[in-house]
């Protein structure tokens, strides 16, 4: 209890009760302890089905894919105070122009490459079109969480 100064884990989508696991990591952190969430999958309005839906019916895998309010729900009653940056990855993929295979990828990924090298387009984005394009297309998230 209350050992680990940083804790990190890409796997929270295969939690059955994203709650109680979230509890479990805030006991063993230390006070301002911080709690890296990589990589998670997301559902958004346009992808509702958790991935592989159809492999983990038929085969029984634990997957899930939480939206960014049940995310945020989840960190809020865990007792965090956490925020969700724009994941590193994908200002990668926009300086070299990989936009990944999904039309929505490609389109926004062609409207935003040509400006990614400005820092006041980066900061918009992170502020105002990532909160809205994360939700809405799924994307996969990073949460810094840290225990007050």
């Amino acid at each position: 209890e209350g050992g680990f100064k940083v804790v990190t884990l890409a796997s929270l989508h295969h939690a059955l009760d994203l709650e109680a696991t979230l509890r479990a990591v805030h006991r063993v952190l230390k006070p301002q302890g911080v709690f890296y969430a990589v990589g998670e999958q997301t559902r958004g309005l346009l992808r509702h089905r958790n991935p592989g839906a159809d492999e983990i019916e038929r085969f029984g895998w634990n997957e899930h894919a939480y939206s960014r309010a049940e995310y945020g729900d989840a960190f809020r009653k865990a007792g965090f105070d956490y925020a969700i940056p724009v994941p590193a990855s994908i200002g990668a993929r926009l300086e070299k122009g990989v936009y990944g295979t999904s039309a929505a990828n490609r389109l926004l990924g062609s409207l935003a490459s040509p400006f990614w090298r400005f820092a006041t387009f980066r900061a918009i984005f992170g502020t105002l079109v990532f909160p809205v394009a994360q939700p809405l297309l799924g994307l996969s998230m990073v949460i810094r969480a840290t225990k007050p």
